[in-house]
């Protein structure tokens, strides 16, 4: 009897995020066979456990133009899993699906199911990534999130900030790491805020949780949550920006949450829920990021590797979560470009791939230029 062919996972890379570089490592430890599709000099294609490179060429980047490249790598590739790495990508993606639609050939339905299997139910696809509507899908399933209201205009924000008090959180509807939004401790600020994010956005506003941020990477298919852990931001780059220094801790309300949106959306693949957590462990929403984040791949360290629930379901061999034991992790280079000094070096595990020294050598580089 043959034995069955290896899982095909295609990791789609377009804002060449330097974090995305360390996810094929722990998806061909997973089981899988590792392609990546990206630019010219994108550093994810430094990664030494990539067995085959598909190439965004310069002069490509007109929409009908990727599109068509999208299709010829899929269609030569044909993928189990795919990934889209950054907003622009799970945006693109998207618009990607829905160029496809019309189309009744054999060639544009294996081409849906592709994306199908790989991102779930397309009724939610956009309302994922949406702070606007991910925020609604909460609210809807009784997740707790801060006061809010949606803002059509600047007279709809100081609205709320009269009904409510400062400081007070500004967000556009699209955004990633921290972009996007503005803190804002007075009126004159929000006025400001608003003009600065682009006054014909439609915009999100909330009351600002005075706590630490946190999140819960998950692994999920067909809306069946299969793996997943929570981190605490010992350490962020900015006030509103990723995290650099992170404890991996249990917590049954935000795993729930997890699992409660991934139920609803139908959500496949890897995404991540962002939280703030107050003093008596209450967590409240904030968004969804559906792509795998910075801290997407620490979950083996934990005996939760995300990557491997998902090659286990696709395998039809499911994983097993092992015993959860707490740690906080260090990632380098960020928290040394954060901050040379760091105590948390000294203390906290060091998120370094020793095996891969190309890796090494741009996480250096990046280091070096932050302190010139």
């Amino acid at each position: 009897m043959s034995l069955p062919s290896k899982k095909r996972a295609l990791l789609i890379s377009l804002a060449q995020w330097p974090h995305i570089c360390r996810l094929p490592k722990y998806l061909s430890q997973a089981g899988f066979t590792v392609a990546t599709y990206s630019p010219e000099g994108d550093p994810l294609n430094l990664s030494q456990f990539i067995d085959k490179r598909y190439r965004l060429k310069k002069g490509s980047y007109e929409l009908g133009k990727i599109f068509a490249s999208f299709s010829q790598t899929l269609l030569d590739f044909e993928p189990d899993l795919i990934i889209a790495t950054d907003d622009d990508t799970v945006r693109l993606l998207g618009d990607y699906y829905k160029n496809l639609l019309p189309h009744n050939s054999e060639e544009a339905k294996k081409l849906i199911h592709m994306l199908e299997q790989s991102k779930g139910n397309p009724a939610f696809y956009q309302c994922v990534s949406s702070k606007i509507q991910s925020n609604n899908i909460a609210l809807k399933l009784g997740i707790s999130t801060p006061p809010q209201a949606i803002c059509a205009g600047i007279d709809d924000a100081l609205v709320f900030a009269e009904q409510q008090h400062f400081p007070l959180v500004l967000k556009n509807e699209f955004g990633f790491a921290g972009r996007e939004v503005k803190i804002c401790a007075t009126a004159q600020q929000l006025v400001e805020a608003y003009s600065e994010l682009g006054s014909d956005k439609k915009k999100l506003i909330q009351c600002y949780i005075n706590a630490k941020p946190a999140m819960c990477d998950a692994a999920a298919v067909n809306g069946k949550l299969l793996a997943g852990f929570v981190t605490i931001k010992e350490e962020i780059s900015s006030a509103t920006g990723p995290s650099t220094v992170v404890r991996l801790v249990e917590h049954p309300e935000m795993f729930e949450a997890a699992r409660q949106f991934a139920k609803h959306t139908g959500f496949s693949g890897i995404f991540s829920l962002d939280f703030m957590l107050d003093g008596d462990n209450k967590s409240y929403f904030l968004e969804c990021n559906p792509r795998p984040t910075s801290v997407s791949h620490l979950g083996y360290k934990i005996h939760c590797d995300l990557f491997a629930a998902l090659h286990g379901e696709l395998s039809q061999q499911p994983y097993q979560v092992g015993e959860f034991k707490e740690c906080i992790i260090a990632l380098l280079p960020k928290e040394l470009s954060r901050d040379i000094n760091s105590h948390w070096v000294n203390s906290a595990y060091h998120d370094v791939p020793w095996d891969e020294p190309q890796l090494v050598s741009l996480g250096l580089n990046s280091i070096s230029a932050g302190i010139k």
